[in-house]
């Protein structure tokens, strides 16, 4: 099981419990909202890893160019 899936279990589980769902029904619940959440929290935590990333190389770009400044002077 990826992680995506076991955040969604873990809160179908904690809203199911004081419903009295069965333990089967919170999985099918868990895996039915999963079809739907699970992509698009994948793509977000991919896209977070891009920026991330991107971030990184931002951050050097402007040391370099403080750099090149600072020589300037």
């Amino acid at each position: 099981m990826d992680r995506t899936f076991l955040l969604v279990l873990c809160l179908v589980t904690l809203s199911n419990v004081q419903l009295g769902q069965s333990q089967c029904d919170v999985v099918r619940i868990a895996a039915a909202v999963y079809e739907v959440v699970g992509p698009a929290l994948e793509t977000i935590e991919k896209d977070m890893k891009n920026m991330k990333s991107d971030m990184a190389s931002l951050s050097q770009q402007v040391e370099n160019l403080t750099n090149r400044l600072s020589s300037l002077n």
